[in-house]
């Protein structure tokens, strides 16, 4: 099989060979290819590696590209990991001039939330897992058949689509990586209802072990992701474990579906310090929600202050870091519709805000800067009939791409009205999740819309 390679000199960019066709399958005519997407440090994402073997284990030989090679195909998948893929796509895509391809162009992938600006270089978008229809969706397109899945639409004149969910857990391993490891799915999905959460509403929670448990193998977070109320259940040392907290306050977690306690935080930590040697944990936390005040803030910082005065830790050395990142009004979520409220201004400071006898804590005020997070909220929310050319602009124009983040964001609002991105929108008015819906739809409206009265019940108090 070969494998194609957009940089040779880039020890990344070149992907373990698969096994051809299991024994048997009928061998498939048709020129398929990935594209390696740039921005990343693997060729392809697990996802797309999934995909990639499936296809081949029915009998396809599928290749990775780069944009410009993509030409050389018949059919080209496009795999899209975050919303903030678009402006790469865009950019890398008109300049390897796709709206002149004669080959067809597929997107998919977790982040294929909102495409539809790519109209004029992607034929499909596919919403949804798609591993075990991939095969069938492939063939019918390479022969030239009508296309009428549910979960499927093209990106010009596109139609209303219901998001294919998860069937099953993924049977096969798949090698990733320059050292060949081994991935295996053990889960999608998790078992608690966060209203900000993408991935909580938009995957099927489906697990080998306890279905009340979260437990990530890591390969994205580089260490084992747990939640903080599970870390205690772990008799034998982490050393390393990321979790999350999403929320500076009690209130904030318990008012957005987080229920974190601070004694079920100061669990996890006393339990990480009680192995001998170095444990680390890193927290990522949700900051600038709707209704935050720096009374929350305040909360956080002091629990940070009163725990390390109190506690002395005599067996091991904790090190905690926690890395804030400004809350994004996910689709397809009951914070949906809420608004996005930037920062004045793009803080990156590490600072240690807490040390004691065996533990150190350290939190980053905010790891995207303020034009990153308002660019994010633009890939989520723009309607394409009237925002193409601000994604355009974003992905393409040079001068622009070259300025600072805080020159980028003023020349943005000097030529854009930035209100329609992030004001809050009622469950009544037409928006972007209105055509990529899921078979969640009338549980997420109904679970907005009693947050908002909650959130309305305690401002009026």
């Amino acid at each position: 099989m070969k494998i194609m390679s957009s940089c040779s000199s880039d020890k990344h960019s070149v992907i373990p060979k698969l096994p051809d066709a299991v024994v048997g399958a009928k061998r498939r005519e048709g020129r398929v290819a990935i594209v390696h997407v740039k921005t990343r440090n693997e060729a392809i994402t697990i996802g797309a590696l999934v995909i990639k073997k499936e296809l081949e284990l029915n009998g396809y030989t599928v290749d990775v590209c780069t944009y410009e090679q993509a030409h050389n195909y018949q059919l080209v998948l496009v795999s899209m990991t975050s919303t903030w893929d678009i402006y790469e796509f865009y950019s890398s895509m008109k300049k390897a001039k796709w709206e002149k391809r004669k080959f067809i162009a597929m997107i998919g992938g977790f982040g294929c939330q909102n495409p539809f600006a790519l109209e004029d270089f992607v034929d499909w978008a596919f919403f949804g897992r798609a591993e075990y229809i991939i095969t069938d969706v492939v063939d019918k397109l390479l022969q030239g058949e009508e296309i009428d899945y549910s979960f499927m639409s093209p990106l010009k004149n596109p139609r209303v689509t219901i998001a294919r969910p998860v069937q099953s857990l993924y049977d096969f391993d798949v090698k990733y990586g320059k050292n060949n490891s081994v991935w295996v799915e053990e889960f999608t999905g998790c078992p608690f209802t966060c209203k900000f959460c993408h991935y909580t509403w938009n995957r099927k929670n489906v697990r080998h072990g306890d279905p009340n448990k979260y437990v990530n193998d890591g390969i994205s977070t580089g260490s084992k992701e747990v939640m903080l109320m599970d870390v205690i259940d772990y008799e034998e040392k982490l050393g390393r474990v990321t979790a999350g907290l999403d929320g500076y306050s009690e209130r904030l977690r318990f008012l957005y579906g987080k229920p974190i306690t601070w004694d079920i935080m100061e669990g996890a930590m006393d339990h990480m310090a009680s192995f001998k040697g170095n444990s680390y944990m890193k927290i990522y936390n949700i900051t600038n929600f709707p209704g935050e005040t720096e009374a929350d803030e305040k909360e956080f910082l002091e629990f940070c202050n009163e725990y390390t005065d109190s506690t002395s830790k005599k067996d091991g050395i904790l090190s905690v870091e926690v890395f804030n990142t400004a809350f994004r009004p996910s689709i397809n979520t009951p914070m949906e519709r809420m608004p996005a409220r930037l920062y004045p201004e793009a803080r990156r400071e590490n600072l240690q805000i807490a040390s004691g006898s065996g533990i150190v804590m350290k939190y980053t005020h905010l790891i995207q800067g303020v034009w990153m997070h308002l660019a994010d909220v633009v890939a989520i929310r723009y309607n394409v009939a009237e925002h193409k050319d601000v994604i355009d602009y974003i992905s393409t124009d040079t001068q622009f791409n070259k300025l600072s983040g805080a020159a980028r964001l003023d020349a943005f609002n000097k030529r854009y009205d930035i209100t329609r991105f992030v004001r809050e929108y009622s469950w009544d008015e037409p928006f972007v999740s209105d055509l990529v819906q899921t078979e969640k739809r009338d549980q997420i409206r109904r679970s907005g819309l009693h947050l908002l009265k909650k959130i309305s019940q305690k401002e009026s108090i």
